[in-house]
Order: C-alpha cells, then sequence, then structure tokens
C-alpha cells in the first residue's frame, strides 16, 4: 500500500518555483515548509492545496502577496516572514481558519483594515517591517493571545491593543516608544518586552497590569523603579539591564512571587537587605554595578554579584546558597560561607585575596574558584573537603603546596594549577583517581610529575610553557587522555605519545627542537594537532591520508620559493586543511609584490600563537600568520572565529592570504585598503558558491614598516600595545554596536533575542547566507602609524574579552615584555580560560621588535 504523504519539509533546497512532485501532492499535504529557497512565485494551480493547513515560505525571494494563497480554505498558520511583500491584501480575509499569520521581515507600512474581520487570529507576528500604526478595526480580534511588533517604527503605543484583553504575550521591542497610553486594557497580559525603546520612566499603565509575570525593560534610560512596582504582584522575572537604575526601592517586597531580579550595568550602590523578605527569588543578578558591600546572603538563591566594587560580604546564618558569585570585586578576604547550611558553587576569580582560611570555607562546596588574586600559599593543615569536585588556583602566586593537600580532596574532577610558580607537585596528586582536567601550564616544572601517571581518570592534561624536556616512557598508562597540551617546553621527541591512541587533540606548539615521529600516523582518534613554532625545515612524515583524517593540522613552514639566504625569510604558520574533498595545500604565494618590495625596510618580529576548544564541544577558530608578506617588514596576521560550523573558518583561513595576494599582484596601483575590501567580498562570494552554511567572523592585520591595516567584520579585536597604553583598533560588530544595529534595520534587519534576524549575535560576518541580506561582509578598514613606543599587536578572539578587559590584555603584555610572543599569547589564553571563558580561545601576538 502507497504511503500518503501528508507533511512535507523542503527548506534550503535551492527552488526556484514549486517543483512538480511537491505539486502532485495537492491532495493529501497538510503541511508544507519551503522556507530559505529562492522562490519568487507560486503558480495559480497552487490554490488547489485544499487541506493544507500549514504553509511556511519563510526566506525566499517573494515580493507580492501571492493570489493562489488565498484560497486555501483550510489554512491555519501562514508563515512568509524573510521576503519583500510591501503589502497584505484586503481579501486575506478569504482565509477564514486562519489562527496564525507570520509575516516578519518585510516591507509592510501597514495593515489592510479588512484583517479585523479575521477573528480567528490567535497570532499576529509582524517584527522587522516598517509599521507605524495599526488599522482601529484591529480591535475585533478578541482571540488574539500573542502579538509581535519588534523591530517596527512605532513612534506611539497603538491604542487599539488595549481593547484585546486577551493578549497574553506583547513584544514591543526595538521601536520608539517612550509611552504606553492605552494598554492598561490588556487585563490579562503576562509577558512585556520593551527593550530599547525611549522610555525615562517606567510607563505607570503598567502598574495597572496586574497578570503581568515578566517583564523586560533593558536598554532605556530608566533611572528609577517607582513605588508603584508592588502592584504587579504576579510578577515572577524584571530585568534591567543597561539602564540607569539608582537604587532598588523597597516596595519590590511586595512582589511576593518574584523569582529572578536582573539589573546589569547600573548605578546601584547599596545591597538591600530587605530582598531577605522575598523567599521566592532564586535568581539574584546584580552585576556591573557599584555595589560596595553586602549585609546578607539571601535564602535558596543564586547570587550573582560579579563586576561590582565589593570589599565585604557576610553570608547570613542557616541560609542555603546555591551560587554565589563574587568574580571582579575587590574582596581581600575569603567571605565565612561556614555559618551557611550550605553552599555548592563559590566563584572568588580576580580579587585582592591574599590567603586561605580553610575555618572560611563550607565543607559542602563543590566548586571553589580563587584564579588571578593573590595568594602565595595553601594552608598546611588541612580540612577534608569531600564533596568539592573543582578547585581553580591559578593565576596566582603560589610556589608550594602541602603534600597531604590532595588526601583532603579526594573527589576532585577539575584541578587548575596554572600560572603559578610551583617546580614540584605534592605526591598526594595520585589518589584523585575521579581527575578529569589537570592544569599545571605556566609554572616552573622542569620535569614531568610522574605521578600524575597514577591519574587513569584524566581526560584533558595541559602542561603549556614549562621547562620539560622529556616525556615519560609510559605516559600511555593515562588511558583516557583526549587533549594534549605541551606547548612552549623543551620537548625533543614525541615518541611516548604514540601509545596514546585515545588523544583527540594534540598541541606539541613551540616546542622548538621537536622531533615529529612518522608514527604518529597510529593515533587514529586524532582530529587536531598543532607543530606550530617547531622547526620550519623540519619535515612533517605524515601521509597525505592521514592528514585527511583530520580537522585542523597547524604547522610552520618556510616559503616554497627562495628568497636571498641573507635576507628575512618568509615563515608561515597555517593550518593544512581538507574541504569537501579537496586538498588545500600548502601556501604557496608569489615570493613579492611591487608595491611592497619598493617599501621593503628590515622589521622583525617575533610571533606567537595559541588556541584551545575550552569548553566547546569542538573548535571553530583557524589563524594564518606569514612574516614577511610579500615583501620584507611586510607581515599579515589573521584570525577567524567560526560560529554553527568550521567550513567557513577553514576555508578563509586556507585561502585568504593567496587571495588577498592575488588580488594586490593584479592590480599594484590600488590601495591596500581597497586590496583589503576586495578580498574580504571575494572570500564571501567563494564561501557562499561553496554553501556553507555557517559563517565566521574575521579579523586580519597587515603590518607594514610604516603603519598597521586593519580589516575586521565581527567581534574579534586588535589591541596596540604602547609603553604607557592601549590602542583599539577596531569596533565589534555586534547589537552593541548602536551604529550596526541602525544599518540592521535600514536594511529590514531586526534584533531577536539578541541575535541578528534571531540567527546570530554579529553584524558583519563572512558566510552565514541566512542573514547575508543584512550582515555585511564589507570590512571595517583602520589604519595607523607605528610609533617608537609600540610593544606589540594582541589580535584575540571575542572569548578572550568575555573575561578579560582590554587594559589587563595590555597589562600582561607589559609586564612579560621580556618573555616570547609564544609564552605571551598563551598566557594571555591560559587566563582567560582559567578566569571562566566558555568559548574558543585564540589568541595572536606580534612582538615588534624593531
Amino acid at each position: 500500500m502507497t504511503q500518503v504523504t501528508t507533511n512535507l519539509v523542503a527548506k534550503s533546497k535551492g527552488y526556484t518555483c514549486i517543483p512538480n512532485e511537491i505539486m502532485k501532492l495537492k491532495h493529501s499535504l497538510k503541511s508544507l515548509d519551503l522556507s530559505l529557497n529562492q522562490i519568487n512565485s507560486i503558480e495559480p494551480s497552487f490554490s488547489n492545496f485544499s487541506l493544507l493547513t500549514l504553509l511556511r515560505l519563510r526566506g525566499n525571494n517573494i515580493n507580492k502577496f501571492p493570489d493562489p494563497i488565498l484560497d486555501l480554505q483550510s489554512l491555519k498558520c501562514l508563515d512568509l516572514s524573510n521576503n519583500h511583500i510591501t503589502s497584505i491584501p484586503p481579501n486575506i480575509v478569504c482565509l477564514n481558519n486562519l489562527s496564525e499569520l507570520i509575516m516578519g521581515q518585510n516591507n509592510l507600512t501597514s495593515l489592510p483594515k479588512e484583517i479585523g474581520i479575521m477573528t480567528t487570529l490567535v497570532n499576529i507576528t509582524l517584527p522587522a517591517n516598517n509599521l507605524k500604526e495599526l488599522p482601529l478595526e484591529i480591535c475585533s480580534l478578541t482571540k488574539l493571545t500573542f502579538v509581535d511588533l519588534s523591530n517596527n517604527n512605532f513612534d506611539n503605543f497603538p491604542q487599539v491593543l488595549g481593547k484585546l484583553s486577551n493578549i497574553r504575550t506583547l513584544w514591543m521591542f526595538y521601536n520608539n516608544l517612550n509611552k504606553l497610553k492605552g494598554i492598561e486594557g490588556i487585563k490579562h497580559l503576562n509577558q512585556l518586552k520593551l527593550l530599547h525603546n525611549k522610555f525615562t520612566q517606567i510607563p505607570k499603565q503598567i502598574f495597572n497590569l496586574t497578570e503581568l509575570c515578566s517583564l523586560e525593560l533593558d536598554n532605556n534610560l530608566i533611572r528609577k523603579i517607582p513605588p508603584e512596582i508592588k502592584e504587579l504582584k504576579k510578577l515572577k522575572e524584571i530585568a534591567f539591564t543597561d539602564c540607569l537604575i539608582q537604587r532598588i526601592p523597597e516596595e519590590i517586597v511586595s512582589l511576593s512571587n518574584l523569582q529572578e531580579l536582573v539589573i546589569v550595568r547600573s548605578r546601584v550602590n547599596e545591597f538591600p537587605r530587605f530582598l531577605r523578605k522575598m523567599p521566592k527569588i532564586s535568581n539574584l543578578i546584580i552585576t556591573d554595578s557599584l555595589i560596595t558591600e553586602v549585609s546578607c546572603t539571601l535564602n535558596n538563591c543564586c547570587i550573582i554579584l560579579e563586576n561590582n566594587k565589593l570589599t565585604e560580604i557576610k553570608c547570613t546564618p542557616n541560609d542555603n546558597v546555591f551560587t554565589l558569585n563574587l568574580c571582579n570585586n575587590h574582596l581581600k578576604k575569603i567571605p565565612n560561607t561556614t555559618d551557611l547550611q550550605t553552599i555548592h558553587e563559590l566563584y572568588l576569580t580576580n580579587n585582592f585575596i591574599q590567603q586561605i582560611e580553610q575555618t572560611e570555607l563550607h565543607s559542602n562546596l563543590k566548586i571553589l574558584t580563587l584564579a588571578s588574586n593573590k595568594l602565595t600559599s595553601f594552608p598546611e593543615k588541612g580540612i577534608s573537603y569531600n564533596k568539592l569536585k573543582e578547585l581553580n588556583l591559578s593565576n596566582n602566586g603560589i610556589s608550594q603546596l602541602p603534600n597531604n593537600l590532595f588526601t583532603f580532596l579526594p573527589y576532585l574532577k577539575i584541578l587548575k594549577l596554572g600560572i603559578n610558580q610551583l617546580t614540584t607537585i605534592p605526591t598526594s596528586l595520585g589518589i584523585l583517581n575521579q581527575l578529569e582536567e589537570l592544569n599545571l601550564s605556566h609554572n616552573k616544572l622542569t620535569e614531568f610529575p610522574l605521578n600524575i601517571l597514577k591519574l587513569t581518570s584524566l581526560t584533558n592534561l595541559y602542561l603549556t610553557h614549562n621547562y620539560i624536556c622529556d616525556l615519560p616512557k609510559n605516559l600511555s598508562q593515562l588511558n583516557n587522555l583526549q587533549v594534549v597540551d605541551f606547548s612552549s617546553n623543551n620537548i625533543i621527541s614525541a615518541l611516548p605519545l604514540i601509545k596514546c591512541t585515545t588523544i583527540k587533540s594534540l598541541s606539541m606548539a613551540f616546542n622548538k627542537n621537536l622531533h615529529i615521529p612518522s608514527e604518529l600516523t597510529l593515533m587514529k582518534q586524532l582530529k587536531n594537532i598543532n607543530f606550530i613554532g617547531t622547526l620550519p625545515e623540519v619535515k612533517y612524515p605524515l601521509n597525505v591520508n592521514f592528514i585527511k583524517q583530520l580537522n585542523i593540522f597547524e604547522i610552520s613552514c618556510f616559503n616554497t620559493e627562495k628568497r636571498d639566504r641573507n635576507k628575512p625569510q618568509t615563515i608561515i604558520h597555517t593550518p593544512l586543511l581538507f574541504l569537501k574533498s579537496a586538498y588545500c595545500n600548502q601556501l604557496k604565494l608569489p615570493l613579492s609584490s611591487p608595491q611592497f618590495e619598493e617599501n621593503s625596510f628590515e622589521c622583525p618580529v617575533e610571533i606567537g600563537i595559541s588556541n584551545m576548544c575550552g569548553k566547546r564541544d569542538s573548535m571553530q577558530d583557524t589563524s594564518v600568520v606569514i612574516t614577511n608578506f610579500l615583501g620584507i617588514g611586510f607581515h599579515l596576521l589573521s584570525l577567524f572565529d567560526g560560529h554553527s560550523g568550521i567550513y567557513s573558518s577553514c576555508f578563509c583561513a586556507s585561502q585568504f592570504p593567496n587571495c588577498f595576494a592575488n588580488i594586490l599582484s593584479k592590480n599594484p596601483q590600488q590601495s591596500i585598503e581597497d586590496a583589503l575590501i576586495h578580498s574580504f567580498k571575494e572570500m564571501n562570494q567563494k564561501i557562499n558558491e561553496y554553501k556553507f552554511n555557517d559563517g565566521t567572523a574575521a579579523n586580519v592585520v597587515l603590518i607594514t614598516p610604516q603603519r598597521y591595516f586593519i580589516a575586521n567584520v565581527g567581534d574579534s579585536r586588535c589591541i596596540l600595545v604602547k609603553k604607557d597604553s592601549i590602542i583599539i583598533l577596531n569596533e565589534d560588530h555586534t547589537i552593541n554596536n548602536p551604529d550596526e544595529v541602525q544599518r540592521i534595520r535600514k536594511l529590514n534587519g531586526f534584533i531577536d533575542h539578541s541575535k541578528v534576524n534571531g540567527e546570530i549575535v554579529l553584524t558583519r560576518t563572512l558566510g552565514d547566507i541566512q542573514c547575508s541580506s543584512v550582515c555585511s561582509c564589507i570590512p571595517q578598514i583602520t589604519c595607523h602609524e607605528r610609533g617608537i613606543d609600540d610593544i606589540c599587536i594582541v589580535l584575540c578572539c571575542d572569548g578572550v574579552f568575555d573575561v578579560l578587559s582590554n587594559e589587563l590584555v595590555g597589562e600582561i603584555c607589559r609586564k612579560k615584555s621580556n618573555e616570547s610572543a609564544s609564552v605571551l599569547s598563551s598566557l594571555i589564553r591560559d587566563i582567560a580560560y582559567n578566569n571562566g571563558c566558555k568559548d574558543n580561545i585564540s589568541c595572536i601576538v606580534c612582538k615588534l621588535m624593531s
């Protein structure tokens, strides 16, 4: 018996019209999704799909509301969003069973008054149009429960909505509202989103919405929470991010159902003790504000007070605190948590704590982070912490740990001791049979600690930048290892790794005399290998078939063409990549470019590259660095931070330098700025031709003897570190950039859930076909003159700056300016990781040696 097709999804097939094989299903289909194709019209016979109840044509090229759709009497849900439709025809009323009308991201300037006849409508979703008002007839749509008018041009609240008392959800973020006259009529409203409008105060009409459960007023110029807030007794969530709130009124205690209070980047300078009277608060978030003291905790609550000015916090006896996050404050001592009934997680990263008083730490702790403080030692007398799973003591000044320390921490799974002064590791480390991650990077270990070999549960081992020369022959005892980073040591032989067949990611970068054995091909699980900074002359004895199994194989090499050996050589740090089964060869660049050669001047640099997958499931960053690029004294740095996949990022890493070089050679008279722009355009075009479904940020720096040229799309950042200051050399292209949001809106794009078109967080990218109509591939170009007090150029992905300030990155480079560039890059990477970065992490440091 032939199976009847009733539901069909045919997204992203490249259709320009509805194919015949689908048209033949007109008597059976009930649900059809043709989103993300290139359909520009609907043929008349489509009106024969009489059983169709759901039709999605999102993201096509439709310019006019298709007439055949008007005959689909059974249709209940119609999605025509992200097209180019300028009007809705009056006879849409023929769809007399329609309950959901979804037409966001079109060019609508008005709605027909006939829409008021469509009394079956429950959902109207019209974001990212050019609507300024609604027809009065819409007041007849008494069944409406969901209305999305976000990202339009409403200067005044459409008062007709006030007559629709059954609306439960109303979204009007990204408009121009400053008043809400009439909204009080929506008596059953549960959720109201008013982010990014022009309110200077909370409109008084809101306080009549007594059924309101969720209120979002982020990014308005609201300075005050008025006493009338007490009327919203059913409120469960309220958020004021990027407002100018100065204090929290005591009347807020009347909100007996409030579960989450969020205040971010405010002027609040006092922690209100009366919040203890609100027993249902389970999430309290007041960050990036001015609070100096906290006199109590809240029971059964997660408390996040990052980025304040805290010098003291007192914990209330017998409270249950699930999470206490006090990172990036001014605390000089650990808060006494022992009087609490329980506490699970305590985060104290980046404070000024000088010593650990174990009598102040609760025995129920599961996570304790003390990274980036002023610790120099750990107390000898141990207290048992049988529940502690994660301990982070990285980036302190600890030179020694008690030998019996880990007998009191028997169930640790994550131990971070990187960026300290350790020369030995306590012998008790070997008892941690549940340890999965061990980070000992940036210490002073001269030998591989043999007690590590007892950690049979270990999956991630980081020993970057120590002074280790030899690896133990029985390293394969660690039979669960997956991620290994031994970069920046003095290791000569990688042979002991051969039998570690479970390793998936291996970095041996910047071990300058490393011998790479051909037997590495026996490691069948390997996906990522990094040999950057090992001897460029070395031949990599790995066959092509093995390399094809890898995601990324990073190496350093001399350019294949010979330059005068008495002159500086072109050294390429690059990944070898395979895309679409085509081998992307080691870069073979032209030896020179006329405009570069005539301006050549020996300006030596030293370059360090460090990256890590971090907490993400996969590594999506790639980078390519080339010294003496097309001319002596010209150096190319490039970082590609992929998202939603690795294809676009890898493609750019393998192709951009050749693309840029070819464009320069074809037209020697054009400016470097124009050549960079043309290169970005060409890369984007090629990505689209390959139909990659992901995208990438791209930050490219060309260092010349006289100046720096920066081309950027996305949110990777380039910093020039000088002797006494830093200079940010590019803007971030995100929704936090008002100019970028304005550009997106002019192109009929929209912001939803902090993403462009609800898809990606960036406003400029390479790739991202689904957002190409609004996300530009045109880079921001910056040119900056070189100076005698320039120390280095630092190029990092956004993951670094999620947890480290620009100033801190500059301070690290200045304080450690005597270290090699590879040490600086790995140090920035590791501090970011240990300070809580949850993203992929990549960092390029180029020391300016002239």
